[in-house]
């Protein structure tokens, strides 16, 4: 049922792997049960293909810790959610402030205003960029 509703029928194929998260291998007896993540092309610059695969890392760490409740109580979302809606929940998931910040505020994505100081919600030491930020809170755990 997942995979039916993370790649649904396209019309031509029944599961369509054509998305940011193919599951498709995972119902298929003759291929590796693998998930593939997509997200573009390729990038220009060191920072974003870094800070994109450790979303995705830390992505599959936090899924494979945490309590189906924990998941149904903050990460599904209704069926009209907002794409602020659904990135939050992303990384309330994710649960890496460093690449919120480095997605939402570098990248001006959604972002409610531009800040320029990484703060660690913790301790609420400042730092100069989302990557010591990260490091920072890898430290702390």
């Amino acid at each position: 049922e997942l995979v039916d509703l993370v790649n649904p029928n396209n019309g031509r194929h029944r599961n369509d792997r054509y998305r940011k998260l193919n599951l498709v291998n995972l119902v298929k007896p003759d291929r590796p049960s693998t998930c593939e993540f997509r997200h573009h092309g390729g990038v220009q610059e060191l920072r974003e293909a870094e800070a994109w695969v450790r979303l995705v890392l830390q992505f599959c760490e936090q899924c494979s810790l945490a309590s189906p409740a924990f998941v149904s109580e903050r990460c599904l979302l209704h069926e009209r959610a907002t794409a602020q809606e659904e990135l939050a929940a992303l990384f309330t998931l994710v649960d890496c402030q460093g690449l919120e910040q480095f997605f939402t505020v570098e990248r001006e994505l959604y972002a409610p205003r531009i800040n320029n100081e990484w703060q660690c919600h913790v301790c609420w030491r400042t730092f100069q960029n989302c990557r010591s930020l990260s490091q920072h809170e890898e430290a702390l755990n």
